[in-house]
């Protein structure tokens, strides 16, 4: 079946040259681990040719900004887990850009963020650095997460209520108190941030959403 994950220890750089000629269509799965990563040059992964990433970064302090994002190759679809660490420490912290780059599945030369997994890092939160995240749920709920697809029945919890969950345990590096997801729903207005892009009746779902999943 060929090549289908990479794990890449960093040491130093910024993985400009590792990976920079056509990448084989099996490999789906990248894996990046450093104690404190660089931020990666944005032409790292441009060579993909699966339509389907899996992204996981193993660090203690991590900064994934846009560029990487709109230089994905052939990806469509993405996943991304933050949650990894080196150390196994609890006090490590990260900052993620919007990796969407449309929020519809399936639009050529675009990216969905089919999954994402913070762990329990701490993020800056401010509308401009999280504000996304409760669009991005939003549209997922609304294209991937029926009403009954929350609903438990038995011991098997649901993969959209599994989601959440592992949303609610990231925390904000300015709030010691209140979990990210927390902060978004009771301490930031960013209705601002997200103008001209509500979608539906256009109202604020993450509090009926949080509701659903406690």
């Amino acid at each position: 079946m060929g090549l289908q994950h990479i794990h890449l220890v960093v040491d130093s750089g910024n993985l400009r040259h590792e990976l920079q000629s056509r990448l084989p269509p099996g490999l789906n799965r990248v894996t990046v681990e450093a104690a404190k990563l660089p931020v990666l040059h944005p032409a790292a992964l441009k060579y993909l040719t699966a339509s389907t990433l899996d992204l996981a970064v193993i660090s203690e302090q991590a900064n994934l900004e846009q560029d990487l994002f709109l230089n994905l190759g052939h990806v469509q679809n993405l996943s991304i887990d933050l949650s990894g660490s080196v150390s196994g420490r609890n006090n490590t912290v990260a900052q993620i850009s919007n990796p969407a780059t449309k929020y519809k599945i399936g639009i050529p030369n675009s990216v969905f963020l089919l999954d994402l997994d913070l762990g329990d890092k701490a993020y800056p939160c401010s509308c401009s650095s999280i504000g996304w995240i409760a669009k991005w749920l939003r549209r997922k709920r609304g294209l991937l997460c029926s009403s009954d697809s929350y609903i438990q029945f038995g011991g098997i919890i649901p993969e959209c209520r599994q989601a959440i969950r592992a949303l609610r345990q990231a925390k904000c590096q300015n709030n010691d108190e209140a979990g990210l997801l927390e902060n978004l729903e009771n301490h930031l207005d960013c209705l601002s941030f997200n103008k001209g892009v509500m979608w539906g009746l256009g109202v604020w779902m993450i509090p009926r959403m949080i509701m659903l999943v406690m």
